[in-house]
């Protein structure tokens, strides 16, 4: 059919999520657009990938040519 040919064209989101950041409801309200959040997780880390909500991987970060990157697991 024609929507299976497709299929593989089709683009969606792909979310990488560090584990969350616990802050102080002071300091979350000091944010403003400019500062840099320091996070507290570590590269070797694990991420999880999700698309559309639903979970696709557990993974770690890796650097890649200079770049993050994820390394599926």
């Amino acid at each position: 059919s024609t929507l299976r040919r497709r299929l593989p064209e089709i683009a969606i989101g792909v979310e990488v999520r560090t584990p969350p950041e616990i802050m102080a409801l002071a300091d979350v309200h000091r944010l403003s657009p400019g500062q840099v959040l320091r996070l507290s997780a570590n590269i070797a880390d694990p991420v999880s990938v999700t698309s559309g909500g639903h979970q696709l991987f557990e993974d770690r970060l890796m650097r890649l040519k200079g770049a993050l990157a994820v390394n599926l697991l």
